[in-house]
């Protein structure tokens, strides 16, 4: 992918894309290495559509905050 001026409107930096989810920069990498963030590789870098953090933003809200599943010993009185 050949990188030029008009990318600059759609592509965000991890580092811009981190700012806008509040996350770090790493954290973002990672997303991206997994396949939950659309990324595209320009160098050592990547350019991350900004669809595709819309995109992120909106799923990212519709997931619970924790899930359901007890783990780990359970509690006194607890039923088995």
């Amino acid at each position: 992918m050949e990188y030029d001026a008009a990318m600059a409107n759609e592509y965000l930096s991890t580092e811009e894309t981190a700012q806008l989810l509040g996350y770090t920069r790493q954290h973002v990498g990672l997303l991206i290495r997994m396949g939950v963030l659309e990324g595209d590789r320009i160098g050592k870098s990547w350019a991350i559509p900004i669809s595709a953090v819309h995109e992120y933003r909106a799923e990212a809200r519709t997931l619970p905050l924790f899930s359901r599943s007890r783990r780990g010993r359970p509690s006194k009185g607890a039923r088995q």
